[in-house]
């Protein structure tokens, strides 16, 4: 799975998420009859939500959700607008944020709290709304994302299961942006934070999505 960009399409912001895939879980319950976990997957730049189908396996037998990005591009859609590669438009974030909480209000109970898994500009939207929301997270798994809108919070993670993978031949996210977000994740951050590295470029392969079935598969547990 690689990240379709498409940075000379025109952009128009879109305000809602119909086109939204779900996935059911391969088990209604899982062991002692509790619920099965919701995973809400955010695709990335220039990608759409039906992406989820390749990735879902990995959060077997959860509920799988995946929205559309809010901004419409010439070809996919993505979470927020960057004023450079790496670099978010801080306004961009914080109004894809607010629409996503709405959305997430209206879909899911505030008494669930669901997981996130996002690649790319996905990956990147995930872990802000993961320090800017904990409480209503369980944790994420970030996929060659970088973090966006520092300086990030001490402790804003506190706790949190977080799986944060990447190829360590992404030649699309600056290798700083990648140095800079692993600097914090490992250290202020607070996490609980599980870090891959691949020999690939700016996607996902099999040995990733192996570690994160078995990642996740844990933390559930």
């Amino acid at each position: 799975m690689s990240d379709g960009s498409d940075r000379e399409g025109s952009i128009e912001a879109i305000g809602s998420f119909d086109d939204t895939v779900e996935i059911a879980p391969c088990l209604a319950t899982r062991s002692g009859g509790t619920t099965s976990p919701t995973v809400i997957f955010l695709h990335g730049r220039g990608q759409s939500a039906a992406l989820v189908h390749e990735l879902a396996p990995a959060f077997s037998p959860a509920r799988v959700i995946a929205p559309p990005g809010g901004i419409r591009l010439r070809r996919g859609r993505t979470w927020f607008e960057n004023a450079s590669i790496g670099i978010a438009r801080s306004e961009s974030v914080e109004v894809a944020e607010e629409r996503f909480m709405a959305w997430l209000g209206r879909s899911v109970p505030t008494g669930c709290r669901p997981w996130l898994c996002g690649f790319s500009n996905g990956g990147a939207f995930a872990g802000h709304l993961l320090m800017r929301h904990p409480e209503r997270f369980a944790g994420a798994a970030l996929l060659s994302a970088p973090l966006v809108l520092p300086p990030w919070k001490a402790g804003a993670l506190r706790s949190k299961l977080l799986f944060y993978g990447r190829g360590d031949r992404d030649q699309v996210v600056p290798s700083e942006a990648f140095a800079a977000a692993e600097h914090y994740l490992e250290s202020a951050s607070g996490a609980a934070l599980t870090r891959r590295a691949y020999p690939c470029g700016h996607e996902i392969g099999p040995e990733e999505v192996s570690d994160l079935a078995n990642w996740f598969s844990a933390a559930v547990s």
